[in-house]
């Protein structure tokens, strides 16, 4: 199908399809169909760049889908963090330091319940609960994540 004339006085004609991207991770500039598109992380749509095999990011406008409980797929829509299996002295030193910090954080700040950072080594999540009178840890080097918005009987 061609458009011959554009009667959407405010909208923004899109480009049909083959369209022009720049691969994010080496640069390459690529041109993909609308059936190499797929739908990944946070429901962001993407395609995987035949030079350097990374999933690289399209504009907005791109097949990207709202992620909600009804429609959420694993691993799709998740986000791996796949990192490295070595554990340094100096990375567990890091760790520990981490652990501590958060107790300390939870210790001076009554209402706070979880903690967490994430690097390129690793992921460290520290969460207090009350009820069993414990601090539970999680260390990572390879998980998943995303995000769902909230919907209309999510709000108070």
């Amino acid at each position: 199908m061609k458009i011959i004339k554009n009667n959407l006085q405010n909208k923004k004609l899109i480009k049909p399809y083959p369209r022009i991207t720049t691969c994010d991770y080496c640069g390459s500039e690529l041109e993909y169909e609308e059936d190499d598109i797929d739908v990944g992380y946070c429901g962001e749509a993407y395609v995987v760049c035949p030079v350097c095999n990374k999933e690289t990011g399209l504009p907005d406008n791109e097949k990207c889908i709202t992620l909600t409980k009804d429609n959420i797929k694993f691993p799709n829509h998740f986000c791996h963090w796949n990192f490295s299996d070595s554990t340094s002295n100096d990375i567990s030193k890091e760790i520990e330091n981490f652990v501590k910090e958060a107790i300390n954080l939870f210790r001076l700040n009554k209402d706070e319940y979880i903690w967490s950072i994430y690097n390129k080594d690793y992921f460290v999540e520290v969460a207090r609960n009350d009820d069993d009178k414990m601090y539970s840890v999680t260390v990572a080097k390879d998980y998943y994540e995303t995000n769902i918005d909230y919907e209309k009987e999510d709000y108070k």
